[in-house]
């Protein structure tokens, strides 16, 4: 953020800008058993010694320029942020019928993707800028269902946001092990998320008592963040403009207040 300094001088006003501080993207591997995962890491050079940090969950083409454009927005509002890598290095779906097996693997085995996502969550918080007691998890599409299963599996996250993503689980009792509080953005035109599975969502974490707020974008499809060059919502995928001027103002003001 740049910062202005009004000074007078008799009839003189002199401004100057203070110039952002640096932000540091660098390549990460680790480990989920004997899986290699790579990742990408975002932080501002200069700083307090100890950072909020943010797991960041792909959607389902894997960690690609759109993942690593987001994890630089969240670290230049202050954040140490992993964008953690689910599929094992490598792994890149390169059109919607490879994403669409790669996904179909961590749907069919819940055990699976909460090990990678907490794999993700262990290395922001063992990261040596990170304030450990101050994590969010972060996800977009398949990544929001990530975030929410890390959430359901007891991990100690603070908040939880999901945008455009799946809301479904197969064990829904497990909400009871939530203890962060969490933000859903929906598309309100998602054909890929009907209403009855955000009505499912919603008796869910009630059931449970956890803290939720659900953010409803009229005229959104799925994916409605993602610039894909799709501007036909008859298709179910769009992106729209304001819908994600909203969700990001919505989810920064979110995780301000949280974490």
């Amino acid at each position: 953020m740049k910062h202005w300094l009004l000074v007078v001088l008799g009839v003189a006003v002199v401004l100057s800008t203070v110039v952002e501080a640096k932000v540091i993207v660098q390549t990460v591997q680790y480990r989920q058993g004997p899986t290699l995962l790579e990742g990408v890491l975002a932080y501002k050079e200069k700083g307090p010694k100890k950072r909020p940090g943010i797991v960041l969950f792909h959607q389902k083409l894997g960690i690609t320029a759109y993942e690593k454009m987001r994890a630089r927005q969240l670290a230049e509002e202050g954040y140490v942020v992993l964008t953690a890598d689910i599929f094992g290095k490598d792994i890149r779906p390169t059109d919607d019928s490879q994403a669409a097996q790669e996904v179909s693997k961590y749907h069919g085995d819940r055990g699976l993707l909460r090990a990678r996502a907490k794999a993700g969550f262990n290395f922001l918080k063992q990261f040596g800028k990170t304030d450990a007691s101050r994590i969010a998890a972060v996800g977009y599409g398949f990544g929001g269902q990530v975030a929410l299963e890390l959430a359901r599996s007891g991990e100690m996250v603070k908040a939880v946001v999901s945008v455009h993503g799946n809301l479904e689980t197969p064990e829904p009792d497990e909400a009871r092990n939530i203890t962060a509080e969490i933000l859903v953005e929906h598309g309100g035109d998602d054909p890929f998320v009907p209403w009855s599975e955000v009505t499912a969502f919603k008796d869910e974490m009630d059931k449970a008592n956890v803290p939720y707020q659900l953010n409803v974008y009229s005229d959104a499809v799925h994916a409605f963040t993602i610039q894909n060059g799709s501007h036909l919502p008859a298709t179910g995928v769009a992106y729209n403009a304001k819908a994600d001027r909203r969700a990001w103002r919505d989810m920064i003001l979110f995780l301000r207040e949280i974490v």
